[in-house]
């Protein structure tokens, strides 16, 4: 991004961020480990959630967001995948990638931003012609578009990838109603399977966990019956022992593209088209 390398090396002037996002993590809440008396009383009282926000084809960036149950639920309801904003004045800080790498998307900024209810304040652009200018960024992957795995490849190296992050171009088979749950300790879940194909494979499961993961991909590609793309970064493939079959997940790590707009994407979407009428 622009604030990578000239706005953020000033921490008293006012910064000012516009983009749009592209990835986005559902809020967590974690114990106050310096209060473990407001531990008991509370249960909680420490919630975050991150998001990437993109603002030309080459920079993003990840941020962070820390604050009271109000604040960040608050915040986190504002704005989605797909929005653009403007941030204004951020913290900077210089990311750890040994540490931040393993649990974010993979960004090319030496930077991360932080945003407080003390110091910052996050808006939906009403600018127009910004706005115009952001919004194409969401077709263009943030990884190599030349370079992924097609599902044959993830199948013939079977278990080899277990555990592994890859990236995955593939068009969407067919979409299931999202599973709704609570977990033993009182947390609410979600989950979402998607049915993937490509030429060298008509079926391979996907499966997202966040709220936000899912509604980009069930909305997006409920909207109506035409055939649609995804270019999945940092996808995580594993065994499904029980199917005994391979299985891709999306994590905080992970962005999806919908409708990638690279020669890769049009190629397989001509080859989509061709044999979506087979699958009903």
């Amino acid at each position: 991004m622009a604030v990578d390398r000239q706005k953020v090396k000033s921490s008293s002037e006012s910064r000012r961020v516009a983009g749009v996002i592209i990835g986005k993590t559902d809020v967590k809440s974690h114990p106050d480990r310096k209060n473990l008396h407001a531990k008991i009383a509370t249960g909680f009282d420490r919630f975050t959630f991150g998001f990437t926000i993109k603002d030309s084809p080459d920079y993003f960036i990840n941020v962070s967001s820390w604050g009271n149950d109000e604040y960040i639920n608050g915040l986190s309801n504002t704005f989605s995948i797909g929005d653009c904003v403007i941030i204004e004045n951020p913290l900077v800080a210089t990311k750890d990638p040994e540490k931040e790498d393993r649990f974010c998307p993979s960004t090319p900024s030496f930077y991360r931003l932080l945003v407080s209810e003390a110091h910052s304040q996050l808006s939906i652009c009403s600018d127009i012609e910004m706005t115009n200018r952001l919004l194409p960024l969401l077709h263009l992957p943030v990884k190599d578009s030349r370079d992924f795995y097609s599902l044959g490849d993830i199948v013939a190296n079977g278990q080899s990838l277990d555990g592994n992050v890859i990236d995955i171009l593939a068009a969407v088979q067919s979409i299931a109603e999202p599973k709704y749950f609570t977990t033993a300790d009182g947390h609410k879940g979600q989950r979402l399977e998607v049915k993937l194909f490509d030429d060298s494979v008509t079926s391979f499961p996907l499966v997202c966990w966040d709220r936000e993961a899912i509604q980009l991909v069930y909305t997006d590609t409920k909207r109506n019956s035409l055939v649609y793309m995804l270019f999945i970064s940092d996808a995580r493939i594993g065994l499904d022992s029980f199917r005994n079959c391979m299985t891709a997940t999306v994590n905080s790590k992970a962005i999806i593209t919908v409708n990638p707009d690279t020669k890769e994407a049009s190629l397989l979407f001509s080859y989509a088209n061709e044999v979506s009428e087979s699958f009903g």
